[in-house]
């Protein structure tokens, strides 16, 4: 029996194996980091959404999803707010990769994270997730893939 392809894992393993280590020049241990996130974030689905990872598509991946998961990644796992925003600063860069790859599939995805400017007002309920202030959180942002693979 064949298996549907699933759009979100085409998309994710491009970016790890192609976009990440060659048109980004990132190091071993930063695409680990960015692995490491994709596990966590397949392992919430499953044990708290019950979405087995073949069958995660862009659109379950809406705000109320991604605000749960961050929540999960401090009260369950307890991480840091730092370590949580680190992991959404590698959603965001993701989102960026698939929405220039599949803009359909990922906008509802590149919408739920979008990092607003410093000093913003708080978005309306339901709007992006906010990237919580810290001490330990220096607010460094990793630019969105260009098309065509673009330069570091």
């Amino acid at each position: 029996m064949r298996h549907k392809k699933n759009r979100f894992l085409d998309i994710l393993e491009s970016y790890v194996t192609e976009y990440m280590p060659y048109a980004a020049g990132l190091s071993g241990n930063t695409i680990r980091s960015y692995k490491d996130t994709f596990r966590l974030l397949l392992a919430y689905l499953q044990e708290e959404k019950g979405i087995k990872p073949h069958k995660v598509a862009f659109a379950e991946l809406d705000y109320d999803t991604l605000t749960g998961f961050m929540d999960w990644l401090e009260q369950t796992r307890k991480c840091s707010v730092s370590t949580r925003n680190q992991r959404l600063t590698i959603l965001a860069a993701f989102a960026a990769y698939a929405q220039n790859r599949d803009f359909d599939a990922a906008s509802v995805f590149m919408n739920s994270i979008q990092k607003p400017p410093p000093n913003a007002p708080n978005p309306s309920p339901g709007r992006s997730l906010r990237w919580k202030k810290s001490l330990s959180c220096s607010g460094f942002r990793i630019p969105p893939p260009t098309l065509g693979g673009g330069t570091k």
